[in-house]
């Protein structure tokens, strides 16, 4: 078997539609390509010699992971990520192999979490295709790699065609979704700004009624392609923040979605709106019937969604005007014009000191 045969059949064997698949392969040839061995090589040695594996590992995560930086979160996912490819490979040889312990798992950053005024300018910021992406995120709760997985039968169910194109027969708008780990279905929701972006999205790219039901709304290649480009966008509307352990990334929309719902419907609505598996378990008996997707119970949590959506869009209901886009940008101009001129100015008063201390010598 060759060695791209090794890697592909156990990234097969991970879970789908989610980052996995991504993030595992690329720490397994990180580890690999430090310890100068193939992934067929690494197999290979774990089989006869487990204690200089767990050497090796043991040397990768202080002599690369830690002196590069990387967060303890990251350390435990990247072994975890080569703990599953010998796993698979070696079953129960791999239990031989004593992997790094007692990894502190600590935030090395804290995400910035925007305003309803700023989701606003970010999506107004950004191109149809990457805004009605990012929607998603910030307004249904989605996972950025969950929405590129998207599909027309996802939304299709509350859809008409009408003279103007593809329109919501509901608001909010119901989507049907996968939880990534139970593969249960569970539901979220689209509020009336989400909605407007959808419609416009759908209508540019001609999808209609008779749209194949398998048929992506998306087509980008891969998560990281959303977040660069979010990043540039952000970059020029959201000032740049003091604290330097504060950033803002794609998740940023997904836990403004998070702080708005629990704000309003309580952390286990938040939780499930989300997908995540937590949520789901703890729903009070008014939502029985979700997990089966009980109409009644839909209806129900579509009419709690809907209390939210002065705060997901703003009191305003969303609409930012360009001017104020622009004045947000001007302003964002103008402070760091200010620091360069204060940083000239200290400058300008050190030459002066010394001057002056010259001419006192004399």
């Amino acid at each position: 078997m060759s060695e791209t045969e090794t890697v592909t059949r156990w990234v097969n064997n991970l879970r789908p539609n989610t980052g996995t698949r991504q993030i595992y392969p690329k720490y397994l040839n990180i580890f690999c390509r430090w310890a100068a061995l193939t992934p067929d090589e690494l197999l290979e040695l774990a089989r006869k010699d487990p204690a200089e594996t767990s050497r090796r590992l043991d040397d990768w995560r202080t002599g690369y992971c830690e002196k590069r930086g990387l967060s303890g979160k990251t350390i435990q996912i990247s072994l975890t990520g080569i703990k599953s490819f010998l796993r698979y490979w070696l079953r129960k040889d791999v239990f031989q192999i004593d992997f790094p312990k007692w990894i502190r798992v600590t935030k090395k950053y804290f995400d910035f979490i925007p305003s309803a005024r700023q989701v606003n300018m970010l999506l107004n910021r950004a191109p149809l295709k990457l805004q009605t992406v990012l929607q998603f995120v910030a307004y249904a709760g989605m996972r950025p790699i969950d929405v590129l997985n998207l599909e027309w039968w996802n939304i299709r169910e509350e859809m008409v065609e009408t003279e103007e194109g593809l329109k919501a027969s509901k608001i909010p708008l119901k989507i049907v979704l996968r939880q990534a780990k139970t593969n249960d279905v569970y539901v979220t929701f689209l509020p009336p700004k989400g909605v407007n972006i959808l419609e416009t999205y759908l209508s540019a790219k001609k999808f209609t009624m008779n749209t194949d039901n398998n048929t992506r709304l998306f087509k980008y290649a891969h998560s990281e392609v959303i977040c660069n480009l979010f990043q540039r966008i952000a970059a020029d509307v959201i000032p740049k923040q003091s604290n330097p352990m504060k950033r803002i990334r794609t998740y940023s929309l997904r836990k403004f979605f998070r702080f708005s719902a629990s704000r309003k419907l309580g952390e286990s609505i938040a939780e499930y709106l989300m997908g995540h598996t937590q949520g789901a378990l703890s729903l009070g008996p008014v939502y029985n019937g979700l997990k089966d997707l009980y109409p009644p119970a839909i209806e129900q949590l579509r009419q709690d969604y809907a209390t939210m959506i002065p705060i997901l869009q703003g009191s305003d209901e969303g609409i930012i005007s360009e001017e104020l886009i622009e004045n947000e940008k001007r302003i964002h101009e103008l402070e760091n014009q200010l620091a360069k001129y204060e940083k000239g100015m200290d400058a300008v008063n050190k030459k002066l000191a010394r001057l002056e201390t010259l001419f006192n010598m004399r």
